[in-house]
């Protein structure tokens, strides 16, 4: 996606001051839309760089097999069966901790949206 950005700053950069400036540019082609589409992308980049802290901080709340658990799992994209086997841990055991780190982690996401529309009813 950054890539992305780079590419088209440069793409509207020619067509401001560069050597496309002097070309006609038609109304609703994806060249009048390149600001449109900057913006765009600035935005997901900003959204995706605030999902990777909470993810981050997430992270840093767990330790021991709970963290490599949670690590294991949702970054690497480990099976539980691989991180059982790495940790020395058993299967079953992986898989319970698994299952109540989960559980865990819904009832944080549904208390977080009725506090938000508790105070969005306000």
């Amino acid at each position: 996606m950054s890539w992305n950005l780079r590419k088209s700053e440069h793409e509207l950069d020619r067509w401001l001051t560069g050597d496309l400036s002097r070309i006609a540019v038609a109304e609703g082609s994806k060249q009048a839309k390149l600001e449109e589409h900057i913006a765009e992308i600035k935005t997901e980049l900003a959204v995706q760089k605030q999902e990777a802290q909470e993810a981050e901080a997430l992270l840093k709340a767990f330790d021991g097999i709970d963290s490599a658990i949670v690590y294991g799992k949702y970054v690497e994209g480990k099976t539980l069966e691989q991180i059982a086997n790495d940790c020395d841990y058993s299967y079953s055991y992986v898989k319970q901790r698994h299952a109540e780190l989960k559980r865990w982690l819904t009832f944080i996401d549904k208390y977080e949206l009725d506090v938000l529309r508790f105070s969005l009813d306000r």
